[in-house]
């Protein structure tokens, strides 16, 4: 499993946002897609909202990578 440091991290990001900052899509419409057709695991579960709010501690998991919301506050 693999760290994606986001700004803010207690306040979250929206899903559509993770999915492109973690490199699985190239496109914020790209990660749309992917978020609205059901591909995208959140805690274990999938996620179809793209505006799902995803906070320090989140597991994302997109074909078999997972990766987990960590802080990068300075």
């Amino acid at each position: 499993m693999r760290a994606l440091p986001i700004r803010n991290a207690q306040r979250g990001l929206p899903l559509q946002a993770a999915v492109h900052l973690a490199g699985w899509a190239e496109t914020g419409g790209q990660a749309k897609q992917l978020v609205q057709a059901g591909q995208i695991q959140v805690n274990g579960s999938v996620e179809t909202r793209r505006s799902h709010f995803v906070r320090l501690g989140d597991i994302l998991k997109w074909e078999g990578e997972e990766l987990e919301l960590t802080s990068d506050d300075h």
